[in-house]
């Protein structure tokens, strides 16, 4: 069971790391505008991590 939430978390983090990937792909490509959008949309996944917000 132990490794089981090892491989939730390494995925979790995986997931993470993806979408703030996506978001700075986005912001490169494009100009602000669609900024707030993909900060809706990444937000969810860090809620509970602060870390993931002081990402962003």
């Amino acid at each position: 069971m132990k490794y089981f939430f090892i491989a939730a978390g390494v995925g979790f983090v995986a997931i993470l790391v993806a979408g703030y990937a996506f978001f700075l792909l986005q912001r490169g490509t494009k100009d602000m505008a669609p900024s707030m959008i993909e900060h809706a949309a990444i937000a969810p996944l860090g809620s509970g991590m602060p870390s993931a917000r002081k990402i962003q």
